[in-house]
């Protein structure tokens, strides 16, 4: 059975980027494989457990750093703090990105020892309450423990996974201060190789707010001793030592 925990909202702003998008920016194309995503928020949650013996006035110390590195990171993904303009193209008008901040009456471990889909959802930010319909939200949780839960969602038009990826290494490089490390993204490639398509769209499909129909999950559990397993059963000449996402991945 899942725990039953309250997520109290304490806390919302609107990061924006530390310095302004240079004017020759301001218009970002989408590509032809950005115009036939589907309208979709993708949700990432990372969990970050409290090593500072409960000290929680540092676990907000972490949230106000987060603020911060975050703001840096936008400068550099300009992108994700504007605003969609047409069926192929983003206002780069530094708008900002939603970000919230929480407390949940339970400790971090207490969620982790049974995680369900339903509960964990809580933890993740909701398109559906913003009213500046940004491309980006953050959300992070602040447990009792001092432990943390940053709740992530992005509009898949704007970003797939590899971008997403990206993005993610150089917030984490910015709020370690190793801004000197992180370069910048090429956000021009992809659509120069493959320019959008001007044709008539629904208004709706390029609406970040647009309510979709509900999507079933499930989560599979494997024990180590069943992946190791299916390590042996998958190695082969060309892969003699697969990893365990490899030898999962294979079998689903």
């Amino acid at each position: 059975m899942a725990m039953e925990f309250i997520v109290e909202n304490i806390h919302n702003e609107i990061i924006k980027p530390s310095s302004p998008t240079p004017l020759h920016l301001k218009v970002s194309e989408l590509s032809l494989l950005d115009q036939m995503t589907p309208t979709v928020f993708v949700p990432l949650i990372f969990f970050y457990p409290n090593d500072d013996n409960n000290d929680f006035a540092k676990a907000e110390a972490r949230s106000q750093l987060l603020k911060r590195s975050l703001s840096e990171t936008l400068t550099r993904f300009y992108p994700f703090a504007g605003r969609i303009i047409s069926c192929s193209s983003i206002e780069c008008n530094d708008e900002g990105v939603d970000f919230v901040e929480t407390r949940v009456n339970c400790r971090l471990q207490d969620i982790l020892k049974n995680p369900v889909g339903e509960s964990l959802a809580k933890l993740l930010p909701s398109q559906m309450g913003s009213k500046t319909k940004p491309f980006l939200l953050v959300k992070v949780n602040i447990f009792e423990c001092g432990g943390m839960a940053i709740g992530i969602s992005f509009w898949h038009k704007v970003a797939d996974l590899s971008t997403m990826k990206l993005f993610i290494k150089t917030w984490a490089a910015m709020a370690q201060g190793y801004s000197s490390e992180v370069v910048f993204p090429d956000l021009t490639t992809i659509p120069s190789l493959f320019p959008p398509l001007d044709f008539p769209v629904n208004a709706k499909e390029m609406d970040p707010l647009i309510q979709l129909p509900k999507i079933g999950s499930r989560r599979l559990v494997f024990d180590a001793s069943k992946i190791s397993t299916l390590k042996a059963q998958a190695a082969s000449r060309d892969v003699p030592q697969p990893t365990r996402v490899e030898a999962v991945a294979a079998l689903i």
